[in-house]
């Protein structure tokens, strides 16, 4: 049985793509015009770099391979995407044909995105794990010792006369309080609380956050701008989580505007179709993605990596716990949460929830 090349390459697990010498597009694989964003039809017999814009990694590459320099390219990089997430994949450049004058290229792009998707999973479920035991210790060694000072300290404010002495006394008072309220949020993680899923209206739930933030010190000089997708209906999820999630994201980004002239933040819900973490076999997911992006200084690049483990933050005055909570809360709906800088300035903090409707 002779197969053609056409149907040996769309059955490559991965993006195909053939150039010829002069690196114009012969062939793209319905994978590759999915990475691409790009049909077929729109790119065969275009010039490599109209195809790539400007995704010189991959065109740098195929300039190696043609010119005979490099017989072979393989590595792992960032493609950027224009109408979809960025994704990290495994580029293979092949020559075809004799390697000193190749009659053109074979590009192989394998999406690494389900590995990490899975990695990253487990990671934070390690990660979680690892917080749980960590706040069932901190409860157990805090917080009954915590409760005798502030006792001695409210006792010792009732029954000193001295302002300097009752003036120190509310302040243990108020230093424990806050200790214990960083042990309740902690515990969190050691918790087996489970989800009460319901019904909800998505778009709700954001606009009540948005008009209590509204009255609130902290967001009243802030333009709130709401970029909805009105197509998404209803679906399963637990709106207490959900609001304690959209709170947080909220109020991070109004602390993070305090100081900028202009203020303003974007909501943005939409649906994706998410191929990435999807059983094998199983049917891409929908999905909903609510997304906060700011216009302020976004994130130190330092912070970014870790910015949703506890107790790492850049504000002064911030615990630390609000991002890990939320990707938390996020991870046990099933769903994803995800941190970038924007260009040229801002920070755009994204959850995605999976769009279960019955």
């Amino acid at each position: 049985m002779v197969y053609s090349s056409a149907k040996i390459l769309e059955a490559i697990v991965g993006g195909a793509l053939v150039v010829d010498r002069h690196q114009e597009v012969k062939f793209l694989n319905a994978e590759a015009q999915q990475m691409l964003e790009i049909s077929a039809e729109k790119s065969e017999g275009l010039h490599l770099e109209n195809v790539l814009g400007d995704r010189t990694e991959i065109a740098n590459a195929v300039e190696r391979v043609l010119k005979g320099s490099q017989p072979t390219v393989e590595s792992d990089l960032i493609m950027r995407r224009r109408y979809s997430d960025d994704i990290q994949v495994e580029l293979s450049v092949s020559p075809i044909g004799v390697t000193l004058e190749p009659e053109g290229c074979l590009v192989i792009l394998r999406d690494l995105t389900p590995q990490k998707t899975l990695l990253r999973k487990n990671t934070e479920r390690e990660k979680h794990e690892s917080f749980g035991k960590i706040a069932t210790g901190l409860a157990h060694e805090i917080k009954n010792p915590l409760s005798g000072i502030r006792g001695a300290a409210e006792l010792l404010k009732a029954r000193t006369k001295k302002e300097k002495s009752r003036s120190l006394a509310e302040l243990i008072v108020e230093e424990s309080m806050r200790i214990a309220r960083l042990v309740d949020d902690l515990m969190v993680f050691g918790s087996e609380e489970k989800l009460s899923p319901q019904k909800i209206n998505i778009h709700k739930i954001v606009d009540k956050v948005l008009r209590l933030t509204e009255l609130d010190p902290i967001g009243s000089d802030i333009v709130f701008v709401r970029n909805y997708d009105p197509s998404i209906p209803e679906f399963w999820a637990d709106p207490d989580r959900l609001t304690q999630i959209f709170v947080n994201l909220i109020q991070n980004a109004c602390q993070v505007l305090g100081k900028e002239k202009s203020k303003q933040i974007t909501l943005i819900t939409k649906i994706e179709i998410d191929h990435r973490i999807a059983n094998p076999g199983e049917a891409p997911l929908q999905m909903v993605s609510i997304s906060f992006a700011d216009n302020g200084p976004g994130f130190p690049e330092e912070i970014l990596p870790k910015a949703t483990t506890p107790f790492v933050t850049s504000r002064i005055d911030g615990t630390g716990l609000g991002l890990a909570i939320s990707e938390y809360w996020t991870n046990l709906h099933g769903g994803t949460f995800s941190i970038r800088n924007e260009s040229p300035n801002g920070a755009r903090v994204s959850v995605t929830l999976p769009l279960r409707t019955s």
